[in-house]
């Protein structure tokens, strides 16, 4: 499996977690920055599983490395590599923005790398596991083999319609977008004085330095020659998926229509655990949203810190994921997601296929795919679960 070293080693390592059974397989070698690897016997109080998983994905990559010592077809399926999440699951499939449209695809590309593609489906599946592993018990389960199914379907390039509140949103304008955002960044701008509202979990920069730091690195891109930059505010380092990242909300607005408003965010750039980390940005908006480098997506440095900045994603009540379920309403939502996520995921993944052998050895291995995601799902939440 393609994976970066640690903390820059320079040659293969091998390393153990022998209470979880873990055989390690040797990492490849290759220069990033070093991340701090979070591993714990089971979710904080503060956590749930699901943000467990999310929290610890250098976690879930060693697990599955041990897993696959003991299930060959899966090594031989695993070969087959290509630009993937690393930071697969429910929550990083939404609507964004796009070429003045809609589009429904993956969004957030700080874990990605090279890897196999398989992991994608798996890693997702797990996610999907956790939230019904955390809801109230009543018999209901998404099946992993009707998963792997919509995952095939997309790998086959087959026709699969979208949910009908996915279809809804995605014949909106681009009009109907602009709308939205302004409602949306509207509630987080104060009524009295163009500064953001300082709500729970944020907090006022009081350090001028600071703050000009922030002024003078984004003043120095020519993205921001059209803006006109109000107000910056920091958000409290949190757990999940961005858990230890530096995050900060730029209200700016633009210069030929100072009447509306605009709300960047800035966020620590950290690359995840897979091979070619830092180049993987350029691929993924290639394939996930078919333009790279994309035009609204850029980095600065603030001391030396790189930070990736981008417009603030619009909430969508549409895609407010039930993590703990508790109607049929919410299952039926998970269902339907779930099924298009998997589908579209095949269907990405299959824009980097030079042959059909990957897809002709899932098809002939289907069993063996869907009982090991079965064992690793079952043994990874048996061993950090702290239900």
């Amino acid at each position: 499996m393609a994976f970066a070293s640690l903390c820059n080693m320079k040659s293969k390592i091998w390393y153990y977690f022998m209470s979880c059974l873990l055989i390690a397989a040797p990492l490849k070698a290759q220069t990033v920055m070093c991340n701090e690897v979070i591993l714990s016997d089971g979710p904080k109080a503060t956590e749930t599983f699901s943000q467990f998983i999310r929290s610890n994905p250098q976690q879930f990559f060693s697990f599955y490395e041990g897993f696959l010592q003991t299930h060959p077809n899966m090594k031989q399926i695993s070969t087959f590599e290509g630009w993937i999440s690393g930071d697969s699951h429910p929550g990083q499939w939404t609507f964004v923005p796009n070429k003045g449209r809609y589009i429904y695809t993956l969004t957030d590309f700080d874990m990605a790398g090279r890897g196999p593609l398989v992991v994608d489906f798996v890693q997702y599946v797990l996610n999907v596991k956790a939230i019904i592993h955390q809801s109230p018990s009543d018999g209901r389960t998404i099946r992993i083999k009707d998963m792997l199914n919509s995952y095939m379907s997309g790998l086959q390039s087959k026709n699969q319609e979208p949910p009908s509140w996915i279809l809804e949103i995605l014949k909106k304008s681009g009009t109907d977008y602009f709308e939205k955002e302004q409602r949306y960044y509207r509630k987080k701008v104060s009524k009295k004085d163009l500064k953001l509202e300082i709500d729970d979990g944020f907090v006022k920069i009081n350090s001028a330095d600071e703050r000009n730091e922030i002024l003078e690195a984004l003043n120095t891109n020519n993205f921001f020659n059209d803006y006109e930059i109000r107000d910056i505010i920091q958000k409290e380092i949190e757990r999940g998926g961005s858990a230890g990242q530096k995050r900060y909300w730029v209200l700016a607005t633009p210069r030929k229509q100072e009447s509306s408003v605009k709300i960047f965010e800035l966020k620590q750039k950290q690359y995840g655990v897979l091979e070619a980390a830092a180049e993987a940005e350029s691929p993924m908006y290639q394939y996930y949203w078919d333009n790279a480098p994309h035009p609204d997506y850029f980095v600065v440095k603030i001391k030396s810190v790189e930070f990736d900045v981008r417009p603030k994603k619009v909430a969508f009540r549409e895609v407010d994921i039930p993590y703990k379920m508790s109607s049929a309403q919410d299952w039926k939502y998970l269902s339907e997601k779930v099924s298009y996520d998997l589908y579209l995921m095949g269907l990405k993944h299959s824009l980097q296929l030079s042959d059909r052998n990957y897809i002709s050895s899932l098809e002939a291995q289907a069993k063996q795919v869907v009982s090991f995601t079965k064992d690793f799902i079952e043994s990874y939440i048996e061993r950090f679960s702290q239900d």
